[in-house]
This record gives C-alpha cells, structure tokens and sequence, in this order.
C-alpha cells in the first residue's frame, strides 16, 4: 500500500492534461484470468487480466506486482523511478510495494530493490538472513530468522525504530507506520500515530495485520476484524465481518477475504476500487493505493499425458516413456509430474526407463500410474498405463500329421509355446513345402492367436496329391520370433 504523499502532485497535473485517463477505473478481468483489478487505473495499474501463473499480488502506489511460481516478477502500472524494472529478476519468493519501489526477497535471504531510493528505503542490499519485506511509502522492513526487525528509508516519524522489537513472525507498514505481529498474537507498533492507526497494544489473537495510510487493520484467529486509525469514509467499520481469511488496506479503503473465496469491502470507493460484490474464488487480495487486486484461485489440476508406450501394449526391448503435464489457462502452473511404478513409491520425474535384461529378469506386466500437481496444490487424479516386457521367443509344435483327401478340408494342428509372463497372444504363419522343399502355399498370419494351447488351422486342400511338409512360424505379441527350427510335421494329400 501507498500514501497520498507530496509527489503525487506530478501525477494529478498529468491527470488534469488527460482528464478522461486520470478518472479511468479498471472493469474486472476475465473469469478465467489469473488475477482480477478494480479501481483507479491512471497507470495501468490494474491492467493485469493476461498475466497467469502468478503466485503472489501486490498493489502499490500506481503499480501492481505479481510474483509468478517460477521466481520471476511481472509489474503493471507507472514508472516513475524505475519500479518497474524488475524484469531480470530471478529466484523471487516474496515481493513487497512502496510508493515508488519494488522489493524482492530471495530463498537464501538477501534483498533486491529496484525504484527511488531518494530517503534510502532500497538501501538493502546487504541485508541478510530475511526471511520477510514490508514496504512503507518511503521505508522499507525485513524479518529476521531470529524474530528481529531491521528497516531502511526515512524515518520522520520512528517509522524505522524497530532495533528493540523481538519474538515478531509478521511485519507489515503502511504510509509512514511499521506494524510487527508477535507469536503470542499480540501487535506492536512505531511510527505515525497522528490518526490513531499505532493503537494496537491491546489487540490479542491476532493472526494477520494490514497497514493503510492512516489505518491499521487486523485479522482475528476467529474470523473477526478489528481496526483503529482514520475513519473518515467507513474504512474501520469492519465490526460485522466474520469468517474472514485475510485483510488488506488501500488510502481509505479496507478489503476482506472470506474463507468462500468471495471478498467484502468498506470504505471510499471513489475510483470503484470496493467493486468487488461480483468476485468469487479468490485466493489473495491486496491493495494499491486506490486499487484493489485479487488472485484467482486455481482449482483445476492439470493434465498429463504419457508417450512412448502403448497402453496393454508388450515390448521385446527396454521403453522409455514420458510424461508432459499442461496446466488451464490462467493456472498457477505445473509444478511436479510424478509416476509409481508396480505399487511402489511414487517418484518425481517426466520420463523413465523400463528395462528389458537379456536374462529375463524384467520380464513382467508392469502397472505404471502417472500424475501432476500444480503451485495450487490440486493434484491431478492418477491416471494407469499397464506395458508388457517380454524377452523370451516362443517356440511352435507340430504334435500331428495330417492327411486329407484332395478337395476336402485339411486340418492342420499347432501349438505355440511361449512362458509367462506373456501377452498370451501370437502371429501364426503357416507354410507347406513339397518334396523337394519348395513353397506351395502359406496360411496367415493368423493374428491375436492363443498360445500354450493346441490349435488348429483348415483350409480347403487342393494341392496335387503327394507328400508335404508344413512348418509352423510364430511371433508373439511383443515381437519376439520363434526358436529355431520351427515346429513341423508332415501332410500326405489322397
């Protein structure tokens, strides 16, 4: 959140040059946008409807940031002194907004800054071991591991007296106040107080803090709110709400998050920044200066699929398969892909090997279920692919001779003998050879024939009478050739 502060004079002369910009609000984004904006929109501020896979929103002065699930940044707004230029940052996990600057807390617990540095509020450089930022309008804090607080920027009004504070899990400012949420719930405060928004030492179980201008605001374990500071326009009148999840402050406005995802407001709603009735599924909200933002949540998993390997399908050789995950659009993105393999442990990973050793020894109907989870925490329903490696070639059995007088029905009886673990199923080619070994008919293939079991083949003889032989060729279902020499027998034609 952002002040009214003494800059913002550029800004309105700007305004009065572009009157029909400067009163601009911002209609809600798409129902299937990553994050929704209301309110004043002279700066593009709430222009944010395209942005997806945005784990973090934060309205400032004239700007919004979204951090996005892979570290990086995204801004929409005005850039006065370069807070917007975030564009090479990496390895973000948690943003915060000034008037002016844009603050990055990375996981190994330095800072980064981009904007005015006029009173030395991004003078953060060699912070260390911050595990949370907080900006102000000309300040900036960070939490220690340790519960300490260090602060940066100008503090005309103890804003940066924070040296002393202990035992703090949250940190929160707002125009020219710092907030610290202790672990037993309780709130201290340092800083302006000339409207009452520092009143907060006998507030207990409290589980959030939201900083305005001039208010302060803060979210019971139960659901309730209470506030204290500037009132003026409403934005303290939060005595009614109940089964709120999160709290946020604008100039002189006050947003409400409720557990169903839908969003309560009070307070000025000059520019339509409390425009809100309408929003439902929200995850977070946020504030800017006269702006507020919410992020959608997402409840949709994604969806994965697999290559590479053929459902029921047998395999002679080792398959790699493979597993690529999308997300909805507008989602939070996908952030793992994971697979179980015959009941085991489920593994993190988009590809595997089925192996297929000479020995045998990986011969088996294989069960693999495969699923992806998104930064959402919605996890996709498992999905089952079963594939068959089989080494092993089978072998053919000609166990009768067979006679048949010319013109009639021949039968010819095989069997295909092929060990488990198998698809239980073969090819069968059949060829008749005369005396003198040359080819004089072929019967088949014959697919998806059964195997271990006697079989029969007919055909309609009218071979010139004489001895013959027949041969029996088999290839099972993972494409495994017969042993040689095949199964043969012989047939004498009357």
């Amino acid at each position: 959140m952002s002040s009214l502060r003494s800059r913002f004079v550029v800004v309105a002369t700007l305004a009065l040059v572009a009157a029909a910009a400067a009163l601009a609000q911002a209609a809600p984004a798409r129902a299937d946008s990553q994050v929704v904006a209301v309110g004043y929109n002279y700066g593009g501020q709430c222009n944010v409807s395209g942005w997806t896979d945005i784990v973090q929103v934060v309205g400032g002065y004239l700007d919004t940031v979204g951090l996005r699930s892979d570290g990086t940044v995204v801004v929409a707004g005005l850039d006065l002194f370069g807070d917007t230029n975030v564009s090479g940052w990496t390895d973000i996990v948690q943003v915060a907004v000034g008037d002016y600057l844009t603050v990055g807390l990375r996981p190994d617990g330095t800072v980064v800054a981009a904007g005015d540095n006029t009173f030395g509020e991004a003078n953060v450089s060699g912070w260390t071991d911050i595990v949370q930022v907080a900006c102000g309008s000309e300040h900036t804090v960070g939490l220690r591991t340790d519960g300490t607080v260090v602060a940066t920027g100008t503090d005309s009004l103890g804003q940066c007296d924070v040296s002393g504070w202990t035992d703090i899990v949250r940190i929160y400012a707002g125009g020219r106040t710092t907030v610290g949420l202790r672990s037993d719930g309780t709130v201290v405060a340092t800083g302006d107080n000339r409207e009452g928004q520092g009143n907060v030492a006998g507030w207990t179980d409290i589980v959030q803090v939201a900083c305005g201008f001039s208010h302060t605001v803060g979210l019971r374990s139960d659901g309730t709110v209470v506030a204290t500071g500037f009132d003026f326009v409403g934005q303290c009148d939060v005595s009614g709400w109940t089964g709120i999840v999160q709290v946020a402050c604008g100039l002189q406005h006050t947003v409400g998050l409720r557990s169903a995802g839908t969003v309560v407001t009070t307070g000025s709603n000059d520019y339509g920044d409390c425009d809100v009735s309408g929003w439902s599924n929200i995850a977070q909200i946020s504030c800017g200066l006269q702006h507020t933002v919410g992020l959608l949540r997402d409840t949709t998993a994604p969806a994965t699929t697999a290559a590479g390997a053929v459902d029921g399908t047998w395999y002679k050789a080792a398959v790699t398969m493979s597993f690529t995950a999308t997300d909805n659009a507008g989602g939070s993105g996908v952030a793992r892909t994971e697979y179980q393999l015959d009941g085991g442990a489920w593994t993190k990973g988009t590809s595997f090997t089925l192996s297929a050793p000479a020995d045998h020894t990986g011969d088996l109907l294989h069960t693999v279920l495969y699923r992806s989870a998104d930064n959402a925490g919605n996890v996709e329903a498992a999905k089952t692919i079963t594939v068959g490696i089989d080494t092993r070639k089978p072998t053919t059995k000609a166990p009768y001779a067979a006679s048949v007088v010319r013109y009639r029905t021949a039968t010819l009886n095989y069997r295909v003998v092929d060990a488990a673990p198998n698809a239980g199923t073969a090819t069968v080619t059949i060829r008749i050879k005369n005396s003198a070994s040359q080819l004089v008919k072929t019967l088949g293939p014959y697919k998806g024939k059964g195997v271990n079991k006697l079989l029969a083949a007919t055909f309609t003889c009218k071979l010139a009478k004489g001895s013959y032989r027949f041969f029996v060729n088999a290839t099972d279902a993972a494409g495994n050739a017969q042993v040689l020499p095949v199964g043969s027998n012989k047939l004498t034609v009357r």
